[in-house]
């Protein structure tokens, strides 16, 4: 680990020895090659009004699918915004730290010797997987300024200890399973005394929109200006104040009064030394004593609690009968079918967000299950896994067509049928994808499988 932490040293110390860059501006260019492995490759954004004349922030981004420009497309507007370039490397991914530490190693190497870098305004930012990453190398290295955590918090080696000088912007949506892990990072970070903010938001486990991360970053920027690194002028202060002001008043908090408190208090905290912000805050304390907010409070606090005891409970049910040679695949059937059921009857909309967040769980344990235990699951335990990955959800195309191809290595035609009818059940229309799908050739000459996609060639 202390790799990571020489190598940006290094860099950061040979800023005047760089060279000179012809990129276009203001487009992703992806696939460059990385200095030291000619098998890395990275994806690059330089705002419009990037100069190789003057120092320019930086934010390394890593996607949890080494996707390295589907990473840098949420923050181009706030690239453009505040001058960042957004750097993305194709080779990080959710995978071994230390390999991941090697890649990123590289990465800065080539980055620091090629681009003029402001070293007092260096950012990570990532995306599930991605985000344990960023916060990983922020607290090894302690030199960025930023960590930028969307959809999940701290890896489970690296933790931050309390003698962090970053900000700290956590984004997660209130149906990802990792939501109440990002309000628990949150308030230890409050504990530690490290500058942090959550930003919630209407959506599942995804990458934030480009307007939501220019949000993060104002706020990003009035951090910087806090600590002296940059000066932003009162009348862009007054701004950015007056534009999350008015984002309060988006749907998604008309009915968040937890949520709106919370951000109530951010723009206190970030506006408060610069602004006159009585008004602001006596709507917080009067939306903090109203019975509607208290209600809601203990509401979340009752739904937190069981979401807990469910999540435990659940995935430890689903590790041992993982271990069984023949899981019992219909009785999870049922379970999943029953959190639908309630799901649907609930009145309650911190319980319908819960469930929903528990079924992605089950979801996502199952397929990293699969995927990281291939090697050792037999056919029928890596089946388990993928069918409850489909029965959280239906529509989940790539599972069908996984659970068609270990059907046949199961020599079970009629099974492999089965899924394909399922997966034709959703509306999937996709002939040529369906029939270039190497796994399932031997179907080709099943007479019922001719009839099933005939309809598809039209």
């Amino acid at each position: 680990m202390n790799r990571i932490l020489t190598t940006l040293l290094i860099a950061i110390s040979s800023l005047s020895l760089l060279a000179q860059n012809t990129y276009q501006r203001g487009v992703i260019i992806d696939s460059l090659p990385t200095a030291g492995n000619l098998n890395e490759t990275f994806a690059l954004y330089l705002p419009s009004s990037y100069s190789e004349q003057q120092l320019s922030p930086i934010v390394f981004v890593f996607d949890p699918s080494g996707r390295a420009a589907n990473g840098l497309r949420p923050f181009r507007l706030a690239a453009e915004q505040y001058g960042y370039i957004l750097v993305s490397s194709n080779s990080n991914k959710n995978g071994p730290q230390n390999v991941n530490f090697d890649v990123a190693n590289r990465l800065f190497n080539h980055v620091f010797s090629n681009f003029n870098i402001d070293n007092s305004r260096i950012y990570t930012a990532g995306f599930s997987g991605g985000s344990r990453l960023a916060m990983a190398i922020a607290v090894l290295t302690k030199r960025m300024q930023g960590v930028i955590a969307c959809g999940s918090g701290f890896p489970g080696n690296v933790a931050p200890v309390g003698n962090e000088t970053f900000s700290y912007a956590g984004i997660v949506g209130n149906l990802d399973m990792n939501y109440l892990e990002m309000h628990n990072n949150s308030r230890l970070l409050d504990a530690l005394q490290v500058s942090n903010a959550l930003f919630t938001y209407n959506m599942g486990h995804q990458w934030p929109t480009e307007q939501q991360l220019l949000s993060v970053f104002d706020w990003l920027q009035m951090e910087a200006h806090r600590k002296g690194i940059i000066k932003v002028e009162p009348a862009v202060i007054n701004s950015i104040y007056t534009k999350q002001l008015s984002e309060l008043n988006d749907p998604e908090h008309k009915d968040n009064l937890l949520g709106k408190h919370r951000a109530y208090r951010r723009l206190l905290k970030s506006f408060g030394p610069y602004l006159n912000l009585d008004s602001l805050q006596v709507a917080a304390n009067t939306l903090r004593a109203s019975p509607e907010f208290l209600d809601q409070q203990r509401e979340f606090a009752k739904v937190k609690e069981t979401e807990q005891e469910l999540f435990a409970n659940y995935t430890q049910q689903f590790f041992v009968d993982l271990q069984r040679k023949k899981p019992k695949t219909q009785a999870w059937k049922k379970r999943i079918d029953k959190v639908f059921r309630d799901m649907e009857n609930s009145k309650n909309h911190f319980e319908r967000q819960m469930l929903q967040r528990l079924l992605a769980q089950i979801g996502v344990t199952a397929y990293e299950a699969a995927f990281s235990q291939a090697a050792s699951l037999n056919l029928e335990q890596l089946m388990f896994c993928y069918d409850l990955w489909i029965f959280v959800n239906p529509k989940n195309v790539y599972g069908y067509l996984i659970q068609m191809g270990n059907a046949l290595k199961k020599s079970d035609q009629d099974l492999a049928l089965d899924y394909l009818s399922q997966l034709l059940a959703t509306g999937f229309d996709n002939y040529e994808a369906l029939m270039n799908y190497q796994p399932i050739k031997p179907l080709h000459s099943n007479e019922e499988f001719i009839k099933l996609v005939e309809p598809l060639k039209q």
